[in-house]
Parts: structure tokens; C-alpha cells; sequence
């Protein structure tokens, strides 16, 4: 692979205008030549060639997720979930709303067991409202409406008991064995995230400057809650053990992401930074979520996603994809994910511009190696915008975990 024509933008700053790359095998790290007036050098290891993408056609998406009994992929739409099967790419009987669902909807979660589907939403009066549907036909839809007035933001996860806890100023949840709801005496932020199992779930407030991250106990419904002020949080993961979880910074009109690791205990771990030579250059998107094993942070950009080494806080590799993602629009509340991951973290599912981005890589995520990026800076170098607004906010989280 070689890089030609060359322009030198700023000191220590390359822009390239043309690029030759030849058919190569997923998994093969080709070396790099940049070649210019002011001189050559190659770079091993900082490409990786991937199989080639398929997409398959669709419209009006909101949502993915992986259900892992059956081995299929919905993706929510406003009256219906389509179903995919991820072997043929084929496109099943999708999975229609009952009659009584007269709302709008946006989100969904699967129970822990995989007996139910959650899809939440609102009615035309505002009030929450939830379809519970049996993914194996086995039992009939249930419609439940809360009715009394709440503050919910649309964001559900399902605790391990089969409670949907909605995230709101106060909370509500809904007993699924009762399908009763309960009003909680607790602000959970407005978007939540729970482990695959429902036993840790963790919140966030959303594009507010108080940077606030929340822990749930799912039994006793109390809240844990933190400030780190000048973070504005737009989407959150959490590790499928519940140890670590990830609120996301990203704006529709910034490019890149700034991401925060927590522990369990609310602790401030860690950041993300991001190699001088491989800046962002697209608006984030919603759907942010750990590889199987924890070891990875994967992150949606419009152009590419992002796999972040979670323990370190270091960018191990950039995958370009062929169409543009769903990024973030604002004004927008606790969007739902675009983004999901096979169980062995080696396929990716994306909402893009078309339909949906199939993605699999050579081996899987937990065992991506990083890339080698030069941190090489001449003394005339400038740092960009990009990295002193990481470097100002990266500050003031420091400073109110050290406190």
C-alpha cells in the first residue's frame, strides 16, 4: 500500500490526496510508504484489510439488537420489529404490533431470559406506554399505559427479577409477571444501560453540562449518583460483568468522541485519547457497547467505528465503513442504539444510510490488535482544537475524581 502526492499542510501534519491500495486477505496488515518532496518512510502494522461489507436494504430504522437464543437480529421500526436472520442475510416474518398500540415508540430490551420484548414508548397524551411481546408466539401481546403524569425520558432496561425500570425524574417500573407499573422515588438520569443479565445498570444525564453518571441497585431501587461537571453525556455502555461502564461525549456538530471509564463504585478510571496522526473526521452516532469480554470499547462514528481499548484508554483500530451511520441529531432525547455485535464480537450490525452495515472482522474484538500509531510531533507542531478541548475537560474530570 502506498501513499503518494502528499501535501504538507503544518508542520507535522500530512494530508494525503491519493491513495493505492491492492487486494489483500482480511486479517493481513500491509505496510504502509508515504513518499512527498520532503521525503519517504513506511509503517507496518497500521492498516488491516477486513472482508468485504454486505448491506442489507431497509428503511425507517430506530434500533438493533441481537437476540442471542434464536440467533437473530430485530430492528425496530415504528408499528413492527423485522426480523433478520444473520446467517443468510434474508429478512424473516417481521414481528407486527397488536391493535392496541395506537403509540409512538423508539426503544426496546429483551428480558434476561429472552421470554419477553420490551418496546417503549408514548402515547399521543404523552404517557408512557409499553408493548410486551412473547418472541416465540407462545403467549399473546400485552399493551400496558402508565397514567399517571411522569417525567420518563423513553430509555428502559430490564433488571434480572423482570422489572423494565424507564429512566425519568422520577423513575417508573413495570412488573412483567403483573404488568403493573410503580412509580420509583429515584432519578436515574435520563438514559440507561443494564449488563445482559440485569444485575448492574448504570445511568447518565443527557447533554446537560453536570456530566452526572448514576448506579441502580435493581433489587432495592436506590440510586448512587456523581457529578463531573462539563460533560455532556449523549450515550453510555456498560461491561457485560457489570465492573466498568462508559458515558460518551459526542455533539452533532463535533467530529470524534470523548469517552469517560467509571468503575462500579462511580470512580472516574480513565479517558480516552486520541493518536496525533488518526484524528476524527465524522459526527458520532448512538449505540456505543462492550466487546464480550470487556477488553474493548466500541464507539459509531458516521464514518467508521471506533474500538477503544477499555483498560488503557488507547485507540486500537478505526474500521472505515462503505456508507454513512445514523449519527446523533439533535434536538434528541436518550436515542436508542444503532449498533449491535454478534455473541462472539467478531460480526457488526449498523444502521447506515441504506439499511443495515454487516461488518465482520478477522478475528474477534477481544483479540483485535491495535494499531501501531507514531506519536511523532516536530518542535513547530500545533496541537488541534480537537485535542485541547479534550485536554481542558480531561482536566476538570481529573480534578473532581481526585477530590
Amino acid at each position: 500500500m502506498s501513499v503518494a502526492n502528499l501535501q504538507q499542510t503544518e508542520a507535522g501534519t500530512f494530508q494525503g490526496e491519493g491513495m493505492q491500495i491492492p487486494n489483500g486477505n482480511p486479517g493481513v496488515n500491509p505496510v504502509i510508504t508515504v513518499s512527498s518532496s520532503v521525503g519517504s518512510g513506511s509503517l507496518s502494522s497500521a492498516a488491516s484489510y477486513y472482508a468485504s461489507p454486505n448491506i442489507v436494504p431497509a428503511t425507517g430504522l430506530l434500533q438493533l439488537l441481537y437476540y442471542a437464543r434464536r440467533t437473530l437480529l430485530y430492528a425496530l421500526k415504528g408499528t413492527e420489529v423485522d426480523v433478520l436472520n444473520p446467517a443468510t442475510l434474508q429478512w424473516k416474518s417481521p414481528i407486527s404490533f397488536p391493535s392496541a398500540a395506537t403509540g409512538s415508540y423508539d426503544t426496546m430490551a429483551l428480558t434476561p431470559d429472552g421470554s419477553k420484548l420490551v418496546i417503549a414508548g408514548f402515547t399521543a397524551s404523552n404517557n408512557p406506554q409499553a408493548i410486551v411481546l412473547d418472541p416465540d408466539g407462545k403467549s399473546s401481546p400485552a399493551v400496558v399505559t402508565y397514567s399517571e403524569a411522569s417525567s420518563i425520558t423513553g430509555s428502559i432496561v430490564i433488571t434480572a427479577s423482570n422489572k423494565v425500570i424507564f429512566a425519568g425524574f422520577p423513575a417508573i417500573a413495570l412488573d412483567l409477571s403483573s404488568l403493573t407499573f410503580t412509580p420509583l422515588n429515584v432519578n436515574t438520569g435520563a438514559l440507561l444501560r443494564s449488563t445482559p443479565d440485569g444485575t448492574h445498570i448504570y445511568g447518565a444525564d443527557l447533554n446537560v453540562s453536570s456530566g452526572s453518571v448514576y448506579s441502580l441497585d435493581p433489587d432495592a431501587l436506590t440510586v448512587k449518583q456523581e457529578s463531573f461537571a462539563f460533560m455532556f453525556w449523549a450515550d453510555l455502555a456498560v461491561s457485560p460483568n457489570g465492573s466498568q461502564f462508559a458515558p460518551v461525549d459526542i455533539v452533532p456538530s463535533g467530529a470524534g468522541d470523548l469517552v469517560g471509564f467509571f468503575d462500579s463504585g462511580l470512580h472516574y478510571l480513565n479517558t480516552n485519547i486520541y493518536p496525533e496522526i488518526s484524528p476524527p473526521d465524522d459526527a458520532g452516532a448512538i449505540g456505543t457497547t462492550y466487546s464480550p469480554a470487556g477488553d474493548v470499547l466500541v464507539v459509531p462514528l458516521g464514518d467508521s467505528i471506533e474500538f477503544w481499548d477499555a483498560a488503557r484508554g488507547t485507540l486500537r483500530a478505526r474500521l472505515m465503513t462503505p456508507e454513512e451511520l445514523k449519527v446523533i441529531v439533535y434536538p434528541e432525547g436518550a436515542a436508542a442504539p444503532i449498533l449491535a455485535l454478534d455473541p462472539t464480537g467478531q460480526t457488526v450490525y449498523a444502521i447506515s444510510k441504506s439499511g443495515i452495515t454487516v461488518l465482520t472482522l478477522p478475528q474477534p474484538l477481544d483479540h483485535i490488535p491495535s494499531m501501531q500509531w507514531a506519536q511523532v510531533q516536530g518542535h513547530n507542531s500545533k496541537r488541534t482544537d480537537f485535542h485541547g478541548l479534550i485536554g481542558l475537560r480531561m482536566s476538570v474530570m481529573h480534578s473532581k475524581s481526585s477530590k
